[in-house]
């Protein structure tokens, strides 16, 4: 009978296997990777799935429930009945088993840990955790890459290791250095970070690490805010035998930047066809304006190279590597600095620097989102109280930051979404006070509503594929109850 029920459950995985659509490659430079078995159409899910692990993110510096990993008041939360731990609410146990609580009772953690100390660890114990706890999950964990050499000629990096989570787990339980090493480079190198700003965590699924990165990729994918399963779309249609693909990047990032963030968490440096590209697909998103002449664009001349010099395209203006990263990290520190929230201080900085940073320098871009994201939420800035100069610069920076997102993040993308949904309250206020002013005729105005009508559509199409109880997701509702409003 056992025999017979072996069977019936691996022609179970056979046959779930043949109706995916994807199948597993191997290359001896991408190592495994996913392509379609299939024609994929734009919007089509491909990948489903449950976290094997999870765990809160890095940086968690505030109290958190050890159940569900959701941040709590600093001095009101209660705590586990067993291990002492923060929880939300009494023995909160959604990634809290009663092994792992058990462990934390024996060692007497939270008189030995802070809890800070605690979150710090709580990720790489519960992957280690599962060599006992559940075999099948291990395995799967041990075929994912942890890029083992390549991190060890980061020494730096390779100490801080050691000292920040071998030693100390090492100290609590069996493990040997290999395998704590191991399962950290597993996490650096295949994880996801999901969450809002109640939670933030990571997670690592049994399929989707299997996607190869691309900074133009093929997918987008939204967890479900309750139960963390991972959903992956295609965001334009992929052909058969075509790679899946991932985005390990921001899309609004220049190559430089981009290239070096991607090496320091994955360990490989990319050279997909925007980064090898200057102009990175004619969008000029790391271009400099040229000191020498009117309408020159300072570009690397190697963009795959970090430290290589950067030329004028129009005359002879060369500019070394080095000075330009140095001046690139200061002008980021200062927009960081300002903060996505600030109105006034951000347009200071496209007004300063608009003799050095190209028209779509990813710095400007930067500033340009955050601006239409806050005009028109804001106190002081609350879209029907926006001045037409303020709904005009809204509008543009929307559909400047749209013209590029087309060509960076081609299809459904989540990023289109948002901005088509931005787009609409300009326009859609302009017009409701010029029909009031009797500026324009009737005629004119049920004409213009039809683009908003189309932006929201397009929005709602977009963001209705999240996960319910997101924000997007949220958004998507919203553009449909304004369409149904106008139709």
């Amino acid at each position: 009978m056992t025999n017979k029920k072996n069977k019936q459950k691996k022609l179970q995985h056979n046959l779930a296997l043949t109706s995916l659509p994807y199948e597993v490659k191997t290359s001896s430079s991408l190592g495994r990777y996913l392509v379609a078995s299939k024609n994929i159409s734009y919007g089509e899910t491909i990948i489903t799935e449950e976290p094997i692990a999870v765990g809160p993110a890095l940086g968690v510096n505030r109290a958190c429930c050890i159940g569900c990993f959701i941040q709590l008041d600093s001095e009101s939360h209660e705590k586990c009945e067993k291990c002492n731990f923060p929880v939300c609410k009494e023995n909160c146990t959604k990634y809290h088993s009663k092994a792992e609580c058990d462990f934390f009772k024996e060692k007497s953690l939270s008189e030995k840990l802070t809890f800070n100390e605690l979150f710090d660890l709580l990720f790489p114990l519960k992957v280690l955790f599962l060599k006992t706890a559940s075999p099948e999950k291990f395995e799967i964990v041990q075929k994912m890459e942890a890029h083992i050499e390549e991190r060890k000629l980061n020494k730096e990096l390779w100490e801080k290791y050691q000292h920040q989570y071998v030693s100390k787990i090492q100290s609590l339980i069996n493990f040997s250095e290999e395998e704590i090493q191991f399962v950290l480079g597993v996490i650096d190198v295949n994880c996801f970070e999901l969450g809002d700003q109640q939670k933030q965590i990571r997670a690592l699924y049994p399929s989707a690490f299997l996607m190869s990165h691309e900074c133009v990729c093929n997918t987008r994918h939204t967890d479900d805010p309750q139960t963390n399963v991972l959903k992956v779309m295609a965001c334009r249609a992929i052909r058969k035998g075509e790679s899946i693909t991932i985005n390990y990047g921001y899309t609004l990032q220049g190559t430089l930047m981009r290239r070096q963030y991607i090496y320091e968490g994955k360990y490989f440096w990319c050279t997909c066809k925007r980064c090898s590209d200057p102009t990175e697909l004619r969008t000029y998103i790391s271009a400099l304006v040229c000191k020498n002449c009117e309408d020159g664009k300072v570009l690397p001349v190697d963009s795959l190279d970090q430290g290589g010099s950067w030329n004028c395209n129009k005359c002879s203006l060369t500019l070394q590597g080095d000075k330009v990263s140095s001046l690139l990290r200061a002008l980021y520190n200062e927009l960081e600095e300002i903060g996505p929230h600030n109105v006034k201080k951000q347009e200071e900085f496209l007004s300063k620097y608009k003799n050095v940073l190209g028209a779509n320098h990813y710095l400007f871009l930067s500033a340009k989102y955050s601006l239409c994201q806050i005009l028109g939420k804001m106190d002081g800035y609350v879209i029907n109280e926006l001045s037409e100069e303020y709904l005009r610069k809204k509008e543009t920076y929307c559909r400047q930051l749209l013209a590029v997102v087309g060509i960076l993040e081609p299809g459904n993308s989540r990023l289109r979404g948002m901005l088509l949904y931005e787009l609409h309250a300009p326009i859609m206020v302009s017009l409701t006070r010029q029909i009031q002013e009797q500026k324009i005729s009737v005629n004119k105005f049920k004409s213009s509503v039809k683009e908003v009508v189309r932006l929201l559509t397009e929005s709602f199409n977009i963001l209705k594929l999240e996960s319910e109880g997101t924000g997007e997701y949220e958004i998507s509702i919203a553009a449909k109850q304004a369409v149904d409003s106008m139709t």
